[in-house]
């Protein structure tokens, strides 16, 4: 690993030390103090270990990914779309807190356009993760993955090698810092016939790197090229945390289907991140992308099946040729064009209702601007929907004049970092909807449980609007992010030949 590379990871570790919370009182900045020289050693051991793996084994190298397999294709692929594993707090505030600050941290990472470093430096791009996963089959003979499923980010990442390592991967401390979350699964390339390196002149390494200079060959179009250099090391980072590894080229395996060439991230290395990352947003190196998938669709469990093996469908199209019809009961909106090379997929919000009444004063924010600033994207990644701060104030305002009979329960927004919340009686209470009216006329009027999340004490009921802000710390990106759990029981369509955007209210649990 070079010294620029050891040098940029050690000071992430450092400047995160201070942003990461957990329900220990343990001191995460102590222990980063106290474990950093071994936590550098580990990665100098584990690159050392990853490289020397390789280093016999070059004349596995992929140069292009354009030369895939077209064996005919079935027209769509379903995959089981589960809630990720059980965040272990045993306190539903402290569980809340946490969600919301994951939530925002990840909100400040999309808004902030990345900057694109030089290769020496290594390039760190904003990703970050969500609650719902997929499990996806690399390799020959198949090693299967679970990933979690994640529309805000376009690059595909696995935990890979026998010697990987997961620092501060669990959500809350344990005894050795350095260890993995318990049961995750790694994929091991030295296991597989078909892996191969990915080379410098892949479209894929020039799109993660952004503009750098090989040693020995150019980035080319040609279906196929003599370029031997392995693409350098990528470091991506993911709000609080980051990941780091080589790109490599693999089978990706669905039943009966083999897709040849398919190229992920083989990541020896991370950070704060509990599992690899399917990107399924914009890019040349998503998996809609990489599949050549003509729509996708997913129906979002409702947090009521958190601690159920239950799984709905994410289903990938993926005949291009095919004229589809529109869905039964869906309305569709066009999808806008988005600042260049963003991932995201951006929607045409007009405007914002609450209780049927329309919210004046946030056009200029809900608005995409030619320069990036402005905007609303849609993002399974994120877990409340994020609004920026003159968007947010305004939709607090109103809901507080439409349930001025409930009173504010300050002292609970203080503990789950959510606001505003109300004390509500149990037996029934009485909340004004949330609706998002998009270009086309469509909308989309939020479920109350869509929109707040009930907690119940032994003398009353709580109601927090799962939304946050960021308090206008500023930044550029979104106003607003519509998160996975504003979109809990919706079918969801995202309809890439005909660039738009669908949806309708559906039960996924009976889907």
């Amino acid at each position: 690993m070079s010294s620029s590379l050891i040098l940029l990871l050690s000071l992430f570790l450092i400047s995160v030390s201070a942003s990461i919370s957990f329900s220990s009182a343990e001191d995460i900045g102590d222990i980063l103090r106290d474990t950093s020289k071994e936590i550098v050693n580990v990665i100098v051991d584990s690159s050392k270990e990853f490289s020397d793996g390789f280093k016999d084994v070059l004349r596995n190298v992929d140069g292009n990914i354009k030369h895939r397999d077209h064996t005919k294709k079935p027209k769509k692929i379903v995959i089981p779309l589960k809630k990720f594993r059980k965040i272990p707090f045993a306190d539903i505030w402290k569980l809340l807190s946490h969600i919301a600050e994951v939530s925002l941290s990840r909100a400040n990472r999309l808004k902030h356009k990345p900057k694109v470093e030089s290769v020496n430096a290594t390039g760190l791009f904003p990703k970050s993760y969500g609650e719902y996963s997929i499990s996806l089959s690399f390799g020959t003979p198949p090693q299967t993955i679970p990933l979690i499923m994640d529309t805000g980010s376009e690059i595909v990442w696995l935990p890979c090698t026998k010697k990987y390592t997961c620092i501060f991967c669990n959500s809350t401390p344990v005894a050795d810092p350095l260890s993995a979350p318990a049961n995750m699964q790694n994929y091991e390339p030295l296991s597989s016939e078909s892996y191969k390196q990915t080379t410098c002149d892949n479209p894929s390494c020039t799109y993660i790197q952004g503009k750098f200079t090989c040693k020995s060959c150019k980035p080319s179009n040609s279906t196929r090229s003599n370029c031997l250099e392995v693409c350098p090391r990528y470091a991506l980072k993911y709000g609080s945390g980051m990941t780091n590894g080589t790109l490599l080229s693999e089978t990706l395996t669905f039943d009966d289907l083999k897709i040849q060439d398919f190229v992920f991230g083989c990541s020896n290395f991370t950070f704060h991140i509990p599992a690899g990352i399917a990107g399924f947003g914009r890019g040349i190196s998503s998996v809609p992308a990489q599949l050549g998938l003509r729509k996708f669709s997913y129906c979002l469990l409702s947090r009521n099946f958190n601690d159920t093996t239950k799984s709905s469908p994410l289903v990938l199209y993926n005949d291009s040729n095919t004229e589809d019809e529109d869905t039964d009961g869906i309305s569709y909106t066009s999808f806008l064009q988005g600042p260049k090379n963003s991932p995201y997929y951006y929607v045409g919000l007009e405007k914002i209702t609450v209780g049927g009444k329309k919210v004046h004063g946030v056009a200029d924010f809900i608005t995409l601007h030619p320069d990036g600033t402005g905007g609303t994207i849609i993002d399974s990644g994120s877990t409340f929907s994020f609004m920026g701060k003159q968007v947010y104030d305004k939709i607090v305002h109103e809901i507080d004049n439409q349930v001025a009979d409930y009173k504010r329960a300050t002292n609970m927004e203080k503990d789950v970092h959510l606001s505003p919340c109300y004390e509500v009686p149990k037996e029934k209470s009485s909340f004004p909807k949330l609706g998002f009216h998009f270009r086309g006329g469509i909308t989309m009027d939020l479920p109350v449980v869509n929109t707040f999340w009930f907690i119940d004490t032994n003398e009353t009921r709580v109601a927090c609007l799962a939304i946050v802000s960021d308090r206008g710390m500023g930044g550029g990106g979104p106003g607003v992010i519509l998160g996975n759990f504003q979109q809990q029981n919706y079918y969801v369509e995202y309809d890439l030949k005909h660039e738009r955007l669908g949806f309708r209210t559906q039960a996924c649990s009976e889907d």
